[in-house]
């Protein structure tokens, strides 16, 4: 599995419109062929810093989603960024289900 990780800072007083970028992306995605998985957004809304990561389960989905979404990300963000969004690329661990026998109150 892949994720593409997008960042936008909005400003503040943005939430209503990080929302509303996440809404029509996500009815995108669902809407675009390919091998997409799922979508997560967070968001720091004091600051006006949002993130999206899109889950895909190829590389090659994941390049070409970019290459679809990109152009029209940032042309809907163009007047509203503080900066350029940023767009990155990463392979997914899907942790083992592993048992592990740990006191973790010795720890406090």
């Amino acid at each position: 599995m892949v994720a593409v990780v997008v960042k936008l800072t909005l400003g503040q007083d943005t939430k209503w419109q990080a929302e509303r970028i996440a809404d029509v992306f996500t009815a995108l995605l669902k809407q675009h062929e390919g091998d997409f998985h799922h979508v997560d957004y967070l968001g720091e809304y004091d600051l006006g810093e949002y993130m999206g990561i899109v889950y895909w389960e190829t590389r090659e989905g994941a390049e070409q989603s970019i290459r679809n979404f990109s152009p029209f990300l940032r042309e809907i963000v163009q007047y509203n960024c503080q900066y350029p969004p940023t767009l990155e690329l990463f392979d997914v661990y899907e942790p083992r289900d592993i048992h592990v026998d740990i006191d973790l109150k010795r720890f406090e």
